[in-house]
């Protein structure tokens, strides 16, 4: 059993907009976020024919484009324990949090912004508090958050906003080119002798109670 305080910080485009350039990185580094890969197929022809028609000059609004796109395309399926793709994606215009960060990221590396996807928890959830968003590298910013599966809204005031803001409601665990660490998974990894192990992994989020005022 793993017991965690944490303090949940919000970090969304309208904090980056507030604070400016956080971070500098190479251009190296943001080389391995643009390329074609497993699940973020950016290079296929299905997935440049839909870059095409993002039309957007303006890097924010390209990417906004992209999330419109993302959001008017798909529908919420449920949670697969699978990870799909964006080529899935594309195929079966459903999915769950996996597929919606996929499709986002692949359009946005097909469109030269680097993107790339986010493992880890999110304290609000329906079917599990597991939960993947997208990272974009936004050259006035650096690495901003989205999260497109929360993003589709029928709601266009609620999209929007939630485009621009995001609530304190996520615990980074890491990013898809860190996945080699635990074995190409996504949360964790194991090794057993014997009879077969199984593991049930269960999160629960406790939120502390504020402190007490005086009165008087």
């Amino acid at each position: 059993t793993i017991k965690i305080q944490a303090e949940l910080s919000r970090y969304d485009l309208s904090t980056a907009k507030e604070k400016g350039k956080q971070a500098q990185t190479e251009d190296n580094d943001l080389k391995l976020f643009l390329r074609h890969e497993n699940r973020i197929e950016k290079d296929d022809e299905q997935v440049q024919k839909i870059a095409e028609t993002i039309t957007a000059h303006d890097e924010t609004a390209i990417v906004k484009q992209i999330y419109d796109y993302v959001c008017d395309n798909m529908e919420y399926g449920g949670f697969e324990e699978k990870d799909l793709g964006a080529l899935e994606a594309i195929k079966n215009k459903k999915g769950d949090c996996s597929e919606y960060t996929a499709l986002f990221a692949a359009l946005c590396r097909a469109k030269e912004i680097p993107a790339r996807v986010v493992y880890g928890y999110t304290s609000d959830y329906v079917d599990t508090p597991k939960h993947a968003w997208v990272e974009v590298w936004l050259s006035e910013y650096g690495w901003v958050p989205f999260d497109p599966t929360r993003g589709d809204q029928n709601n266009r005031f609620i999209r929007n906003r939630l485009f621009h803001n995001l609530e304190p409601i996520y615990v980074y665990l890491g990013n898809i080119h860190q996945r080699q660490i635990v074995g190409r998974a996504n949360y964790y990894k194991f090794w057993y002798w014997g009879d077969e192990v199984k593991v049930k992994d269960t999160v629960e989020f406790k939120q502390s109670a504020p402190p007490a005022r005086n009165s008087g």
